[in-house]
């Protein structure tokens, strides 16, 4: 019988024991791991653990026989086949540098995504979806009929069973009910220049007060307004040099490659919560 490729990912409290139970598990089911990951964190308690491994076992059997081992650590757990993509929603506005570069990767299969809609308050970016082939939904929104539009939102996201949602520059803030609903399902892209810059044009203020790195923070997004568990960030230098249509550039860059690499790590499964914060299981 051919072997299906699975991922565990666990949370529990940390005891004595867990690696060992998994594992053998694995070995009752003649499978071979090929990547695996922990963490044992301090200062809550709590253990985390990625596992990668291929057997010739039905999932069905899979979740069975890791069954008596998640009850008897309590875990939070999830199982799923690599290389499964996860269905995906993409919000945008008028920006087009990190959608571009999503479809890119997206249709070189370079990441574990599948994109079943962009939505957008503006219908700037539909020629590009339509490049790719793609649903697109032009959705305007004023003050007035935000709780309409995100309930719009609400509707194509679960029409087509997305998992994942990705705000690619989508520059509307998500309601404090849309953040709940979706927790732990929305990623968000935001410059994070050193000093943080609020507002409009935020590389002009960079500019002005001479930075010397430019970054993006690729997050989870919950109610409190960019301030969800970080999942990836990286910069870049700037000097006195650089002008500020320059540091746009290097900023638009920066961003677009931050987003894309954020979307991989989750849709990889490699992305646990703990609190505020992330546990990222990165190769």
């Amino acid at each position: 019988m051919e072997s299906t490729h699975y991922i565990i990912t666990a949370i529990c409290d940390d005891q004595i024991g867990i690696v060992a139970a998994l594992c053998q598990a694995i070995a009752e089911m003649q499978g071979d791991i090929h990547e695996l990951q922990q963490h044992s964190e301090y200062t809550t308690g709590k253990f985390f653990v990625r596992i990668a491994f291929e057997t010739s076992v039905p999932k069905g059997e899979v979740e069975k026989q890791f069954s008596p081992i998640i009850q008897k650590f309590s875990m939070d757990h999830k199982l799923t086949r690599q290389g499964e993509r996860v269905k995906t929603v993409v919000l945008v506005s008028k920006e087009s540098h990190c959608l571009n570069h999503l479809l890119y990767l997206f249709s070189e299969n370079e990441l574990n995504i599948e994109i079943t809609a962009i939505i957008s308050n503006h219908n700037i970016l539909e020629k590009m979806a339509k490049m790719y082939d793609l649903p697109f939904h032009h959705l305007p929104i004023t003050i007035e009929t935000k709780p309409e539009q995100e309930a719009q939102i609400g509707t194509i996201i679960k029409e087509t069973g997305a998992e994942l949602i990705i705000l690619a520059k989508y520059m509307q803030i998500m309601s404090e009910d849309f953040c709940r609903t979706y927790e732990g399902q929305v990623i968000n892209i935001h410059h994070s220049c050193l000093p943080s810059f609020k507002g409009a044009k935020p590389y002009k203020q960079a500019y002005d007060r001479g930075v010397k790195l430019i970054g993006a923070t690729g997050h989870l997004v919950t109610a409190d307004l960019d301030e969800g568990p970080i999942i990836h960030q990286a910069v870049k230098p700037v000097t006195h040099c650089h002008t500020d249509k320059d540091m746009v550039r290097i900023g638009r860059e920066v961003e677009a490659a931050v987003l894309s690499h954020t979307v991989r790590l989750f849709s990889e499964n490699r992305v646990l919560r703990s609190g505020n914060k992330t546990i990222v299981f990165s190769k």
